[in-house]
């Protein structure tokens, strides 16, 4: 995006109360459910087409946020299925397929408690390893600057 037509949208969306995120076009994040995220075939983690077509893109999934057994980690985890323990408290146990970590945008004051309620998160799709450097989690899936989408 051009800086001027940044500009005018950020002006307009400030003179005329629209959130600046639905300026900008947020609203239209890509719908991305847990229980699919991998290649049926092979029974294998190869990431499923559609999910490869919207890495780096803005994208809502909907799920449970697991328990955390480190407070002030950076990041939490949701599953497509509720989550009873800890993921990193399951030993030879592996977290079910359906499951991302996701690292919330710090100024949102967003709390984001485990529990049996589902909920909608809005972040950008990263694929590929990475270590987290605070905890030394790896993970091969992850959203960025990750939201509860306002209603």
């Amino acid at each position: 995006m051009e800086r001027r037509t940044f500009i005018s949208l950020a002006g307009a969306a400030l003179v005329g109360g629209t959130p600046l995120s639905k300026a900008l076009g947020a609203e239209d994040a890509l719908p991305l459910d847990l229980a699919s995220l991998y290649q049926a075939d092979g029974g294998g983690l190869d990431f499923a087409p559609h999910v490869l077509a919207a890495a780096s893109r803005l994208v809502v999934v909907t799920g449970y946020v697991a328990p955390h057994l480190q407070p002030g980690a950076p990041f939490h985890l949701v599953s497509h299925v509720p989550l009873s323990a800890c993921p990193h408290c399951l030993g030879n146990r592996t977290l079910p397929k359906g499951t991302v970590a996701f690292y919330p945008l710090k100024e949102n004051g967003a709390s984001y408690p485990p529990g049996a309620d589902p909920v909608a998160l809005k972040g950008y799709l990263e694929l590929g390893a990475k270590v987290d450097p605070q905890t030394g989690f790896v993970t091969t899936i992850r959203l960025r600057g990750t939201s509860l989408p306002t209603v």
